[in-house]
Protein backbone atom coordinates (compact mmCIF):
# COMPACT_ATOMS: atom_id res chain seq x y z
CA UNK A 1 0.00 0.00 0.00
CA UNK A 2 3.14 1.98 0.59
CA UNK A 3 4.23 1.75 -2.99
CA UNK A 4 0.66 3.13 -4.07
CA UNK A 5 1.10 6.24 -2.68
CA UNK A 6 4.42 6.46 -3.52
CA UNK A 7 3.95 5.94 -7.55
CA UNK A 8 0.76 8.17 -7.35
CA UNK A 9 2.87 10.89 -5.67
CA UNK A 10 5.60 10.48 -8.76
CA UNK A 11 3.11 10.64 -11.01
CA UNK A 12 1.63 13.91 -9.56
CA UNK A 13 5.41 15.55 -9.40
CA UNK A 14 5.52 14.58 -13.06
CA UNK A 15 2.10 15.96 -13.78
CA UNK A 16 2.83 19.07 -11.73
CA UNK A 17 5.76 19.99 -13.46
CA UNK A 18 4.87 19.32 -16.67
CA UNK A 19 1.84 21.88 -15.87
CA UNK A 20 4.09 24.50 -14.73
CA UNK A 21 5.91 24.19 -18.15
CA UNK A 22 2.61 23.97 -20.54
CA UNK A 23 1.94 27.45 -18.70
CA UNK A 24 4.84 29.04 -19.13
CA UNK A 25 4.72 28.16 -22.48
CA UNK A 26 1.52 28.69 -23.73
CA UNK A 27 1.02 32.10 -22.34
CA UNK A 28 4.32 32.98 -23.73
CA UNK A 29 3.29 31.69 -27.15
CA UNK A 30 0.09 33.14 -27.20
CA UNK A 31 1.63 36.77 -25.51
CA UNK A 32 -1.11 36.62 -22.43
CA UNK A 33 -0.93 39.34 -20.15
CA UNK A 34 -0.89 37.74 -16.91
CA UNK A 35 -0.43 41.00 -15.38
CA UNK A 36 -3.89 42.37 -15.87
CA UNK A 37 -5.46 39.12 -16.46
CA UNK A 38 -5.79 35.72 -14.90
CA UNK A 39 -6.23 31.68 -15.86
CA UNK A 40 -7.06 29.23 -14.61
CA UNK A 41 -3.57 27.57 -15.85
CA UNK A 42 -1.54 29.21 -13.28
CA UNK A 43 -2.96 27.21 -10.17
CA UNK A 44 -2.76 23.70 -11.76
CA UNK A 45 0.90 23.57 -10.96
CA UNK A 46 0.35 24.26 -7.39
CA UNK A 47 -2.83 21.88 -7.26
CA UNK A 48 -1.04 18.97 -8.44
CA UNK A 49 2.28 19.46 -6.57
CA UNK A 50 0.32 20.14 -3.29
CA UNK A 51 -2.71 17.89 -3.76
CA UNK A 52 -1.39 15.23 -6.07
CA UNK A 53 2.49 14.94 -5.03
CA UNK A 54 2.17 16.51 -1.59
CA UNK A 55 -1.07 14.74 -0.38
CA UNK A 56 -0.23 11.54 -1.32
CA UNK A 57 3.38 11.79 0.42
CA UNK A 58 1.61 12.32 3.91
CA UNK A 59 -0.58 10.04 3.53
CA UNK A 60 1.86 7.32 2.91
CA UNK A 61 4.12 8.40 6.00
CA UNK A 62 0.94 8.12 7.72
CA UNK A 63 0.28 4.53 6.53
CA UNK A 64 4.13 3.51 7.29
CA UNK A 65 3.89 5.62 10.29
CA UNK A 66 0.86 3.89 12.19
CA UNK A 67 0.87 0.47 10.19
CA UNK A 68 -2.55 0.71 9.18
CA UNK A 69 -3.79 -1.72 7.03
CA UNK A 70 -5.48 -1.64 4.07
CA UNK A 71 -9.56 -1.37 4.04
CA UNK A 72 -12.01 -0.69 1.54
CA UNK A 73 -12.69 2.70 2.85
CA UNK A 74 -9.33 3.08 2.03
CA UNK A 75 -9.46 1.92 -1.45
CA UNK A 76 -12.58 4.05 -1.76
CA UNK A 77 -10.96 6.91 -0.31
CA UNK A 78 -8.23 6.53 -3.02
CA UNK A 79 -10.18 5.90 -5.97
CA UNK A 80 -12.38 9.00 -5.39
CA UNK A 81 -9.30 11.31 -4.52
CA UNK A 82 -7.37 10.53 -7.57
CA UNK A 83 -10.27 10.73 -9.77
CA UNK A 84 -11.56 13.92 -8.20
CA UNK A 85 -8.05 15.33 -8.74
CA UNK A 86 -7.93 14.48 -12.21
CA UNK A 87 -10.97 15.92 -13.11
CA UNK A 88 -10.73 19.02 -11.07
CA UNK A 89 -6.96 19.49 -13.46
CA UNK A 90 -8.50 18.44 -16.71
CA UNK A 91 -11.21 21.00 -16.02
CA UNK A 92 -8.66 24.19 -14.73
CA UNK A 93 -6.82 23.18 -17.97
CA UNK A 94 -9.38 23.15 -20.67
CA UNK A 95 -10.73 26.37 -18.77
CA UNK A 96 -7.11 27.91 -18.28
CA UNK A 97 -6.26 27.43 -22.36
CA UNK A 98 -9.62 28.52 -23.41
CA UNK A 99 -8.82 31.57 -21.10
CA UNK A 100 -5.69 32.21 -22.89
CA UNK A 101 -6.51 31.51 -26.67
CA UNK A 102 -9.17 33.46 -26.23
CA UNK A 103 -12.26 31.68 -27.11
CA UNK A 104 -15.54 33.73 -28.21
CA UNK A 105 -17.85 31.41 -27.17
CA UNK A 106 -15.86 31.16 -23.25
CA UNK A 107 -18.81 32.24 -21.83
CA UNK A 108 -21.51 30.21 -22.71
CA UNK A 109 -19.35 26.91 -21.79
CA UNK A 110 -18.06 29.13 -18.76
CA UNK A 111 -20.82 27.15 -16.70
CA UNK A 112 -20.26 23.58 -17.99
CA UNK A 113 -17.01 23.51 -17.11
CA UNK A 114 -17.66 24.62 -13.67
CA UNK A 115 -20.19 22.40 -12.90
CA UNK A 116 -17.81 19.19 -14.11
CA UNK A 117 -14.71 20.29 -12.19
CA UNK A 118 -17.25 21.13 -9.11
CA UNK A 119 -17.92 17.32 -9.88
CA UNK A 120 -14.31 16.85 -9.54
CA UNK A 121 -14.46 18.85 -6.49
CA UNK A 122 -16.88 17.03 -4.20
CA UNK A 123 -15.50 13.67 -5.17
CA UNK A 124 -12.31 15.05 -3.12
CA UNK A 125 -13.96 16.41 -0.44
CA UNK A 126 -16.15 12.76 0.08
CA UNK A 127 -12.53 11.23 -0.37
CA UNK A 128 -11.06 13.52 2.71
CA UNK A 129 -13.65 12.50 4.92
CA UNK A 130 -13.34 8.80 3.86
CA UNK A 131 -9.65 9.04 4.69
CA UNK A 132 -10.20 10.79 7.87
CA UNK A 133 -12.45 7.75 9.20
CA UNK A 134 -10.53 5.51 7.61
CA UNK A 135 -7.24 7.00 9.22
CA UNK A 136 -9.28 7.47 12.71
CA UNK A 137 -10.08 3.65 12.78
CA UNK A 138 -6.95 2.83 11.90
CA UNK A 139 -5.23 4.74 14.68
CA UNK A 140 -8.04 3.42 17.08
CA UNK A 141 -7.23 -0.24 16.58
CA UNK A 142 -3.63 -0.03 17.84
Amino acid sequence: MVKKYLITAIVFLGIGLALGVFFREITKYFEYDLINNHTSLSAMHVHALVLGFIFSLVMMMLVKVFCIEQSKIERDAYIAYVIGLSIALIMMLIRGILQVVDVDFMAKIDSALAGIAGLGHILLGLSLVLYAIYLFKGIKEQ
